[in-house]
């Protein structure tokens, strides 16, 4: 018999006849997982099958059982021996607080209690029913707390429905997206997808290569059905002045650095690079397709170094990794206009060491940026200039585990910050959570390099 999964809750059981006599039965079981021995018999791996197990002898030895090694003492989560845990790559709060951290490297999304950061539930491919996600990038969770999505292999969108009770996930599909479906030829793959969930549309950014041979990038408009999260194009019908409603598409050799959608302004921000050219667009998105409100090409807001655009309560933050700057802008009056501009180096800011992630702090007076180079967060005050009033590094003043940060947010249950790890060599990847802005450090979500064992994944070791 070939079980090829069993769903949370359920048991496996085989029953062997007995015709009331004594009589022996050797059963083999197994179950996927790593199952090896050292060269001495002794176990190593993290699974313990069945191999001639002797049931039923003098009418005793009635059961016997597939087990599982336990993960390291003081950590919680799951285990294996095929690879250590290279830690989380994003992450974002739900609306109860809760956290949703994707693991790439074991193509895992893992939804952890935001208070105490226990593991409430690991979603992986062909486990639990879920089918189709590889490769999974591109984590949002819906505003309004209904789905969690993620963007699955090279044009795959996965929605999972959202308990609102405790934010467990339940699998809904993955669903295949076509950027262009008048070229049957055609191929798409996404590079992000961003969601409004006012008024329920979304827009794909895919790379398009036709039958032609020839490869653009474009935005594409979609609306999103509420129920049950599935996409469907908005139609592309070029008007008399050939403007496309349900897409926007760059010239061959153009690129879209980023796309990002505010929730405080309704509004796609799209960032561009064509023949050294750069534009930051201002899209609204319904379901009469996508409409761009305003844009820049000013040199001097930090555009051509931009690699990230990270929209916050008050402003548009572009973060440029080679260039290690923060660049804030202010939207109002149907415009672009430059707040304030940070470098590493400059005005005393240090630790900005390839800025990959930022957030504002909940007062809106501070932004947090994480300096993934430097091992630090950094943070800057909102007051025109990017005057730094803390920073916090690995290893100092009673910080441990911030080893490779890669995201940062607040919002979770416990009011603390939550920063995502990647570890190195001798460090666990994971979660390192910190107090408010005026208060950080101490970090009670720790990884240490003295746990050597070589099988953990998905370890948060709890102090």
């Amino acid at each position: 018999v070939t079980l090829s999964a069993l769903n949370a809750g359920q048991v496996w059981v085989t029953l062997i006849p007995n015709d009331g006599s004594s009589q022996t039965v050797r059963v083999n079981a197994s179950v996927a997982g790593d199952n090896s021995v050292n060269a001495t018999g002794d176990q190593i791996g993290s699974v313990v099958n069945l191999s001639g197990s002797a049931l039923g002898t003098n009418g005793s030895d009635q059961v016997d059982f597939v087990t599982s090694t336990p993960v390291a003492s003081n950590s919680i989560g799951i285990a294996t021996a095929d690879a250590t845990f290279g830690g989380f790559e994003e992450l974002v709060v739900g609306t109860a607080g809760e956290l949703y951290a994707l693991a790439e490297d074991r193509d895992a999304l893992v939804v952890i209690e935001g208070t105490d950061f226990r593991v409430l539930q690991v979603v992986e491919d062909n486990f639990d029913g879920v089918v189709g996600l590889q490769a999974p990038s591109n984590l949002s969770v819906d505003r309004f707390g209904d789905f969690v999505r993620v963007r699955t292999g090279e044009q795959g969108i996965a929605t999972f429905a959202r308990d609102s009770a405790t934010g467990v996930l339940t699998f809904l599909q993955v669903q295949q997206i076509e950027a262009d479906t008048l070229d049957p030829f055609s191929s798409t793959v996404l590079k992000d997808v961003v969601y409004d969930d006012v008024t329920n549309t979304a827009v794909v950014h895919a790379e398009i290569e036709f039958s032609t041979g020839e490869v653009i990038e474009r935005l594409k408009a979609f609306t999103v059905d509420q129920s049950t999260g599935v996409l469907t194009e908005v139609p592309d019908i070029p008007d008399g002045q050939n403007r496309h409603e349900g897409e926007l598409d760059l010239p061959v050799g153009g690129t879209f650095v980023d796309v990002a959608f505010a929730a405080s302004t309704s509004l796609v921000y799209a960032l561009s690079e064509n023949a050294g050219s750069n534009i930051l667009r201002a899209i609204s998105a319904t379901s009469a397709g996508l409409s761009t409100q305003y844009q820049t090409d000013d040199s001097s807001l930090g555009l051509a170094t931009a690699t990230k655009i990270v929209p916050g309560d008050q402003y548009v933050h572009l973060l440029s990794e080679s260039h290690d700057t923060v660049t804030s802008l202010q939207t109002g009056g149907g415009m672009f206009s430059l707040y304030q501009q940070a470098e590493n180096g400059a005005n005393g800011v240090t630790g900005m060491i390839t800025p990959v992630s930022l957030v504002e702090s909940i007062d809106g007076n501070s932004l947090l940026i994480v300096g993934r180079d430097a091992d630090s967060i950094v943070v800057l005050s909102l007051d025109g200039v990017g005057t730094m009033t803390q920073r916090l590094s690995n290893n100092s003043a009673g910080i441990t585990g911030l080893r490779t940060p890669i995201e940062i947010t607040n919002g979770a249950a416990s009011g603390n910050v939550v920063v995502a790890t990647l570890g190195d060599s001798t460090t666990f990847g994971g979660l390192v959570s910190l107090g408010s802005v005026s208060e950080l450090g101490n970090a009670p979500i720790q990884r240490s390099g003295e746990l050597l064992e070589e099988d953990q994944l998905l370890s948060l070791i709890h102090i």
